[in-house]
């Protein structure tokens, strides 16, 4: 992975898995589902390592093996699309935190 692309500032936001379980958690909470903390915390680690390899393949064969997954164990399409968008609010505002000032870095981050 470069130093200096997109996908490793991204990843070096260190993003704190407990604020996105919590925000992941909330979200399931509000449309009445529930996921144990064990998996998600799982699921997390595993997404990490696989943006981590850069393998956006693997990553997108990860992420439909996910929604198959919960498809099969009777979760809405509409409870997957909150949840990736929850990540999403979650990983913008922390770009916004650590890159608010410097625009240049903001636009490929947030794009």
């Amino acid at each position: 992975m470069r130093a200096d692309s997109v996908e490793t500032e991204l990843l070096a936001l260190d993003l704190d898995s407990s604020e996105l379980m919590g925000a992941v958690a909330a979200a399931l909470a509000e449309m009445h589902c529930t996921v144990p903390a064990s998996q998600l915390q799982r699921e997390l680690a595993n997404a990490r390592c696989v943006l981590a390899t850069q393998d956006w393949a693997a990553f997108e064969k990860y992420l439909e093996t996910l929604g198959t997954r919960y498809a099969r164990s009777g979760i809405e399409l509409s409870v997957w699309q909150a949840t990736a968008f929850t990540v999403l609010d979650v990983v913008q505002a922390r770009v916004l935190a650590v890159h608010g000032g410097a625009p240049a870095r903001l636009a490929p981050l947030l794009a």
